[in-house]
């Protein structure tokens, strides 16, 4: 229950995760001096400390995807090949460790294998004791494992290449003991690597057997095992043809995601830096968050939301919470944070095609404070590059500091931001280059998934926003892939033009034609379209006919004698909301009465009408009467199983004295109200057409968890709903940890909040306005409950909150604050 309010604080939430692995580069990467101050040895270049390994074999090239790390490890008589562990719930064999952080850090397996061998002799010795390695900060119930160890020892390979990648100057490297070595800038980042990696765990005399003379250990060892670790093959592309074209943001088309991150190093670090150890280079990540603002640990996954490949390829690595996709160009992009439900596996992948829920889940050890994707960009042959000058769904990337950057889209300009703010860090996927649109009416598409290919209208897409009939254009004939349509509406399919040939009726999207038909046909509809009818009913049979209502008054309450000349009013319902006022120039404010009538198409089957008012009512069909309410104030209803046609629909209305609303409307095939059933797990809306909430909602709505947030405009919620004069109810129970809470509701117009049914906001007035609550709560679920009107002009209403603080154990434990963990963010 609440309890007293309390002084305001605003607090804001980060997804950030910082990575561990910056810590050990701090520690084993900075020179050391000895007691004189000056570094042990220095090399100028003799030949003595040549190449261990090109760059490409040093990373996961190509060339290696088909390696059995399972296999390889039965050859050798180490201990790796039988050893597993329980991590997350599940048995990890060593060959999946491996495998999973070589590909997440998108280093080579072989690389990983060589360096361990190097460390610990664990290939070549039966005796050797497996290393496990302990999280500093893990989620995960396994926190001392081989994973870990294979984790770190990956993450710091990649941190040591990437670092001389962007510091080719500084070869430097340091010994526990504190000597140092300093190399010719010459060398290349993957033989850095290997000795920077070496140098921290191993002695210098070790050291230099694995790495010196004219056949290092190492170059022995590898060649051994797996070939020449000098060859290439893997060259970077030409610099004409390194920019990645055709990608799309890793969320639906036609779906406003936020941006939560810039530009960042793949393992994280700390936001707003420009250089140094916390925010080195390169900044190849972003992140996306989905529009429902979910916590983690433990928060569910959005079912309904996906994240979607950048761009057709092949899926490589397909694991816990990770999904990695080679596009066959010389590029890869990285989508983490994936629930296992319905995740995708190996294989073939088309652009916009589903991948996985976003989620809580990570990798074994990592973690992440909110639902979100971290996407990433990796060259073959180079490693993860800067995202900053790439093009999303032709929104380009740019960077300010580390975390914080932008992107731009024709004039459009995004901010990276924790949290969730419309117009400055929403992110609309409007296709390749920005050109599909996802509204408008119904749209055809060249490629799966809403997908326009970057072409613009007539080439990629083809939008028809009224009913009627067109033949396709001969620059899209034969070219439809996928199909939006809006509520309410249908559209036929023809196979040929002049609505000739077998045909199909649709009324909902579909992402995907493959495998569809039209019907009784053995014709695929996929690529066979040439002109379609559209409908704005739902079931292909017909437009609605005469769609504006007749209105004429009567000063008496028996439909007598007019009072004032007929109107039209628009719209497929009646929402009526007089007050005390008379209905129109010339009429009485009491004690009159009116007549609607309109021609709606109903399509076959069964419709439900309901009817509301003060004082009398009635709706007839063709003379007959449904809905009799004539016999006093309040909601009726009745159904009626109609054969498909056009009707006659008559309302008559008497006002006797006082407040005077009437409201009509129906529903069934063809129309766009929904009813739906409530679920405790999201706010559920309640909207009447009238804006004191008078008589029954009209429409009942699940809208999703998190915040609410509306902003209408000018356009009202839809659903045939006036746009102005209106109202709602919303409703959730979400669950809260004991603390302190700050709620902030924004309204244009009228707004009342109750939080488990106390009243904390009355502001039922016309206004613009900001209201803020602050009030504590107990752990549990918390029934929160807004009612908002609008009377004219622009209508918004949202409810956002955050915890000040948290109520105070008896015991408070206090650790110190410190940034650690590798789980992209």
């Amino acid at each position: 229950m609440p309890k007293a309010s309390r002084n305001r604080a605003v607090i804001g939430c980060s997804l950030l995760v910082t990575l561990f692995g910056l810590l050990s580069l701090i520690i084993f990467s900075a020179p050391l001096p000895t007691a004189s101050g000056e570094p042990l040895h220095s090399v100028t270049g003799n030949g003595d400390y040549g190449a261990l390994i090109s760059d490409s074999l040093f990373l996961y090239a190509p060339s290696v995807l088909q390696f059995d790390i399972q296999e390889f490890l039965e050859t050798q008589p180490g201990p790796l090949a039988n050893y597993t562990e329980e991590i997350d719930r599940r048995s990890w064999t060593a060959a999946e460790s491996i495998q999973y952080n070589a590909m997440l850090f998108g280093v080579s397996p072989q690389l990983v294998l060589a360096l361990l061998e190097a460390q610990k002799h664990i290939l070549t010795d039966p005796s050797a004791i497996v290393p496990l390695h302990s999280e500093p900060q893990a989620i995960s119930t396994a926190t001392t494992t081989f994973h870990s160890y294979v984790k770190q020892l990956s993450e710091q390979a990649l941190l040591d290449y990437d670092r001389h990648r962007y510091d080719n100057s500084v070869a430097e490297i340091a010994f526990p003991s504190g000597e140092t070595l300093t190399f010719p800038e010459s060398i290349n980042a993957g033989t850095y690597a290997v000795q920077s990696s070496l140098a921290t765990s191993l002695s210098r005399q070790q050291w230099e057997i694995w790495v010196r003379g004219p056949r290092p250990l190492f170059v022995e060892r590898f060649s051994q095992w797996f070939g020449d670790p000098h060859i290439d093959p893997d060259r970077a592309l030409a610099t004409t043809t390194a920019a990645p074209s055709g990608y799309i943001l890793p969320f639906p088309i036609g779906e406003t995601w936020y941006y939560t991150g810039g530009p960042h190093y793949y393992g994280g670090g700390t936001p707003g830096c420009t250089a140094g150890a916390y925010c080195p280079r390169p900044w190849s990540s972003l992140d996306f968050a989905q529009p429902e603002l979910i916590g983690c640990p433990n928060g569910y996954y959005p079912a309904h939301r996906w994240i979607v490949a950048a761009k057709s390829g092949v899926v490589i690595q397909s694991s816990q919470a990770l999904i990695v996709i080679d596009h066959g160009d010389g590029w890869r992009t990285y989508y983490s944070h994936l629930s296992s439900a319905d995740k995708r596996g190996t294989g073939p992948v088309n652009r916009g095609d589903p991948l996985g829920h976003p989620s809580c889940e990570v990798e074994p050890g990592g973690f992440t404070t909110g639902i979100h994707v971290h996407f990433a960009l990796y060259q073959v042959g180079v490693g993860f590059v800067n995202l900053a000058g790439h093009s999303l769904s032709g929104w380009m990337v740019g960077e300010t500091s580390h975390y914080n950057g932008t992107m731009n889209l024709e004039g459009a300009a995004r901010v990276a931001s924790i949290g969730r703010y419309n117009g400055t860090n929403d992110i609309l996927n409007s296709g390749v280059d920005g050109y599909c649109p996802v509204s408008g009416g119904a749209i055809l598409y060249k490629h799966a998934n809403y997908d326009c290919d970057g072409a613009g209208a007539g080439v990629g897409y083809v939008m028809q926003d009224r009913a009627g009939f067109f033949d396709l254009p001969s620059s899209f004939n034969d070219q439809a892939s996928s199909i939006r349509i809006p509520a309410g509406w249908s559209v036929r399919l023809y196979e040929h033009s002049g609505r000739q040939g077998a045909s199909v009726c649709r009324n909902g999207d579909d992402a995907d034609f493959t495998g569809n038909y039209f019907v009784e046909s053995s014709i695929l509809l996929n690529d066979q379209i040439s002109s379609i009818d559209v409908f704005e009913v739902g079931d292909c049979s017909g437009p609605y006919e005469g769609g504006a209502w007749t209105v004429t008054y009567y000063d008496d309450p028996e439909l007598t004698y007019l009072c004032a000349a007929a109107t039209v009013l628009d719209g497929a319902y009646i929402f009526r909301d007089w007050g005390n006022e008379s209905p129109a120039a010339g009429c009485p404010a009491g004690n009159w009465s009116a007549r609607f009538t309109r021609h709606a198409y109903f399509p076959s089957g069964s419709f439900e009408f309901s009817l509301g008012s003060d004082d009398s009512s009635r709706l007839r069909l063709n003379g007959e009467t449904v809905v009799d309410n004539w016999s006093g104030a309040g909601q009726s209803y009745a159904s009626r199983t109609l054969s498909a046609g056009t009707y006659e629909v008559t309302v008559e209305y008497a006002n006797a004295f006082g407040d005077s609303y009437l409201s009509a409307w129906w529903w069934g095939q063809g129309y766009p109200t929904v009813r739906e059933d409530q679920q405790p797990d999201q706010w559920y809306a309640r909207y009447w057409g009238n804006q004191g909430l008078r008589g029954d909602p009209v429409i009942l709505l699940n809208e999703g968890p998190g915040t609410l947030n509306h902003a209408w405009g000018n356009e009202g919620p839809g659903f045939e709903l006036p746009a102005d004069r209106f109202g709602g109810r919303f409703e959730r129970q979400p669950s809260m940890t004991c603390g302190a809470y700050h709620f902030q509701l924004t309204t244009d117009d009228g707004a009342r909040f109750w939080i488990d049914g106390q009243l904390l906001l009355d502001a039922w007035f016309d206004q613009v306005g900001s209201h803020d609550i602050f009030v504590d709560l107990d752990s549990g679920d918390h029934l929160l409950k807004v009612e908002h009107y609008e009377n004219g002009g622009l209508a918004a209403i949202s409810l956002d909150w955050t915890r000040d603080s948290l109520c105070l154990l008896p015991e408070q434990v206090h650790l110190p604050l410190v940034h650690f963990a590798s789980t992209p963010n």
